[in-house]
């Protein structure tokens, strides 16, 4: 996958958490990102990560922790890893570790 697809797949998986939690059937695919330049597809999905994340946190019952796990952490665990090889492979000098500068 391209970045941007990458970006919209995790898009579509944080959607798919809230359908989780809601009962529904997600319709995978079906997301398309409202923005078209990669900054605002990148806005969209931390909004959409944000949102997720919060109703994670929030849920009570392990099925909905679980789904969490799923669809957030180990796809944001695999995805990222994705795009932070591809971004080393483009520029080999490039600081992998500065995708954890909001921690520090």
């Amino acid at each position: 996958m391209t970045p941007r697809q990458i970006a919209e797949h995790l898009c579509d998986c944080y959607l798919a958490f809230e359908d989780a939690l809601q009962g529904k059937k997600h319709d995978w695919g079906a997301y398309t990102a409202k923005g078209s330049t990669s900054e605002e597809l990148l806005q969209e999905m931390m909004s959409l990560r944000g949102a997720a994340v919060e109703k994670a946190l929030a849920a009570t019952e392990v099925k909905h922790k679980l789904e969490a796990l799923e669809y957030i952490s180990l796809h944001d665990e695999y995805h990222i890893g994705q795009l932070c090889l591809l971004r080393l492979e483009a520029d080999p000098e490039w600081k992998f570790d500065s995708i954890y500068a909001h921690l520090m």
